[in-house]
């Protein structure tokens, strides 16, 4: 499922250059600081060891490191400096930086460290094992009440955690949220989410997953941090029923707008009246109307009786378990992979040459570097580094011209200049 954004290009030009305005302002007047972990894992790729491929995004890969430092085992995200080739897509990437290097809330991913190499950007972050929550939605069908109110009780509050640091977070959907091995949701990908979102200001910026976002978004009218709930009713009823409220037969994108702006979600008989109640409240065509507009924001999502069973404070605290959902979790871990691959870049790895993820990565490092490392074939990856420099003499790599001034260390205030 892409990302939409309009066509016309000078409409939007005009949209990103007021959005940069707006976060570059943000980004200097904003209280929010760094907290990066003072046992910091490693600031250099000769830091890591035991490095194991994962998965594949749009920007880079993701592996699995152990730290040299601390001997603990981290989350690697490597993204490509020369797939950043649009205003846009720095500043998202930059926005997320700052947004990672500033949350601390136990249901969204921590960044420990940031570093970058003349071609790649480089997160470390936590490792959560337990795979996409669109997986093992995928593998059960459906999830009954108890489990669906536990999942949406965690991401209501992460997302009221960042609505309460003026973040819009702009893409809820079961591929964004992270199981950890005791089955609790963790927010990943802030690669849309937008910063400066106080009680009363609004945006007009058309972006987000299309079967998740709201019908003030598609309309183009200035929307607030109540499109995200809309998202949330999405996927509650996702999880409680297997299907999406809006889809059409014939998964006509244009159809499935138009049933999202004007028709009422139509409810599944076998909901209970709370889930019927709950859903409803969130997919409110009308923002001003919706569950969670209100000042109460989160609070009054929270005090719905379809959340009765919930103790926030325990849960929150990381203290409230449910034996079913760490049991399938932990089930589908010593499994295996349970991470979902799209169908385009299955597509892409049947077509594409077998190149080798870790040895790929391990070509950033020097040959001093290779050299210290252990069951690694240093040959193979020294024609790697040999290629990759080839390449990179025919190409040309106008997208550098981003992260020339840009402070990517993962200590200190993030700042961007004008």
């Amino acid at each position: 499922m892409g990302n939409i954004c309009r066509s016309q290009k000078d409409h939007i030009q005009e949209i990103i250059d007021r959005d940069v305005h707006n976060w570059r302002e943000c980004a200097l007047d904003s209280k929010m600081t760094m907290k990066i972990p003072s046992n910091n894992p490693g600031t250099q790729l000769s830091d890591y060891t035991d490095i194991e491929y994962l998965s594949k995004g749009h920007f880079g890969k993701v592996y699995k490191v152990r730290s040299k430092l601390d001997d603990k085992i981290y989350c690697l995200k490597s993204l490509n400096k020369n797939a950043i080739c649009q205003d846009e897509e720095f500043q998202n990437l930059a926005a997320e930086k700052q947004i990672l290097s500033s949350i601390d809330h136990p249901n969204i991913t921590k960044m420990y460290s940031s570093f970058q190499t003349k071609n790649r950007l480089y997160f470390v972050m936590d490792l959560v094992s337990g795979g996409e929550l669109f997986y093992h939605l995928k593998q059960k069908k459906k999830f009954n009440e108890e489990i669906t109110c536990f999942y949406a009780a965690q991401i209501v509050l992460a997302v009221e955690h960042l609505h309460k640091k003026n973040i819009l977070y702009r893409d809820l959907k079961p591929e964004n949220i992270l199981l950890d091995e005791n089955g609790n949701a963790v927010l990943i990908d802030f690669g849309l989410a937008k910063l400066g979102m106080t009680n009363n200001k609004t945006t007009k910026t058309v972006c987000g997953t299309p079967e998740y976002i709201a019908p003030e978004i598609i309309e183009g009218r200035p929307y607030d941090k109540s499109a995200d709930w809309w998202s949330l009713g999405v996927l509650i009823y996702e999880m409680l029923t297997g299907k999406h409220p809006f889809k059409t037969k014939n998964n006509d994108v244009y159809s499935m707008y138009k049933r999202i702006c004007e028709i009422p979600v139509k409810m599944r008989p076998e909901l209970s009246s709370e889930a019927k109640s709950l859903i409803n409240g969130l997919l409110t065509i009308k923002n001003f109307n919706r569950l969670g507009y209100s000042d109460l924001g989160a609070e009054e999502i929270k005090f719905h009786d379809f959340f009765k069973s919930i103790d926030w404070d325990l849960l929150e605290a990381g203290k409230l378990h449910f034996p079913a959902v760490t049991s399938f979790v932990r089930t589908a871990i010593s499994g295996g992979n349970n991470f979902e691959e799209s169908k385009e870049f299955q597509k892409r790895k049947k077509t594409q040459r077998r190149d080798n993820p870790v040895e790929e990565l391990l070509a950033e490092l020097s040959d001093d570097e290779l050299n210290d490392s252990k069951g690694v074939d240093i040959e193979q990856i020294k024609r790697i580094k040999h290629l990759s420099l080839k390449r990179n003499r025919t190409q040309k790599q106008p997208t550098y011209r981003y992260f020339e001034n840009f402070d990517f260390a993962g200590a200190g205030r993030t700042s961007i200049t004008s």
